[in-house]
């Protein structure tokens, strides 16, 4: 039978505060706690423990070797059981404890950061689910399996709203012989050349696409390298290839339509059972598209 720990959590993190306030004193303010209730917690943890923690620095209380080596092992300990319990109080609330977000491979990951970030300063008790998808439209996506999605839209899903627009850019290594054929490159020219397309799953990775020349990837990282190496030509988004066409690594292809933009929507899986949470990451996700989705275009 596996023994249990002689220590208690709480101890662990009353030194901890009595380190970051400087004092017992100061840590007892910081805690609502007495003096006393604050140097009794110490004690005891290093009574238990057969080890020196801390030592006084005239009216400072400062960690000891040990103590820096073993309060750093704690810290996370502490972090985490705290996040336990603020998810235990929101599901006493009635707040759902996460929040699954699946997100086109697509979109600017600048804008869905930036938004999660706030998010988990704002929730931290939350949980973040974040699952990758590549050319699924919302109303394709099981309602099971998400609360919130960036994606395509199809006429499937009359709840979602406009996230951000994407430019999908036609282009070719800088050496590729596209490239040296001059202006105006027609469809026929073009279709005797390989071009990577991005597709999400096994099945259509093995149909047949009408031409032998093209090559299928189920990811954009593969299709961004696929195009530098040389090996072919592709549809890329602007943002993710921005450094590689300004540093002429990649280049435009001279065609009649060299720009296609792609709209992405944002959707619940089912806005009437959507909780606060869920609605809040929505909200920040709407915000963040509002000040940064300017620039992807």
């Amino acid at each position: 039978m596996k023994s249990i720990p002689s220590t208690e959590l709480d101890q662990w993190a009353v030194l901890r505060a009595a380190v970051e306030a400087g004092s017992f004193s100061k840590a007892a303010a910081m805690l609502n706690r007495s003096q006393s209730s604050v140097s009794y917690a110490i004690a005891r943890l290093q009574e238990r423990l057969g080890i020196e923690l801390l030592r006084l620095d005239g009216r400072r209380a400062v960690l000891t070797e040990a103590g820096q080596l073993l309060l750093a092992e704690a810290g996370p300990l502490i972090d985490e059981f705290r996040r336990l319990e603020a998810r235990a109080r929101m599901m006493s609330e009635g707040e759902e404890p996460r929040v699954r977000l699946l997100v086109d491979a697509i979109a600017p990951k600048r804008i869905v950061f930036s938004a999660l970030s706030k998010f988990r300063e704002m929730h931290q008790g939350a949980e973040i689910v974040l699952k990758e998808l590549v050319r699924q439209p919302v109303g394709s996506l099981p309602v099971s399996d998400y609360d919130l999605a960036i994606s395509f839209w199809d006429d499937r899903a009359p709840h979602a709203f406009r996230f951000v627009d994407v430019e999908m850019v036609a282009v070719a290594a800088r050496e590729h012989p596209l490239l040296q054929q001059g202006t105006g490159l027609s469809p026929s020219v073009l279709s005797h050349h390989p071009m990577v397309l991005i597709d999400r799953d096994e099945e259509a990775l093995g149909r047949s696409t009408g031409s032998g020349r093209h090559l299928r990837v189920n990811s954009v990282e593969s299709a961004i390298e696929a195009v530098r190496s040389g090996f072919c030509h592709g549809r890329l988004p602007r943002h993710l290839i921005e450094d590689d066409l300004k540093s002429g690594l990649l280049r435009a292809l001279p065609i009649a339509e060299p720009v296609r933009v792609i709209p992405l929507v944002l959707a619940y899986a089912n806005p009437a059972m959507a909780g606060p949470l869920t609605r809040a990451m929505a909200e920040l996700l709407r915000q963040e598209s509002e000040l940064q989705g300017s620039a992807t275009v």
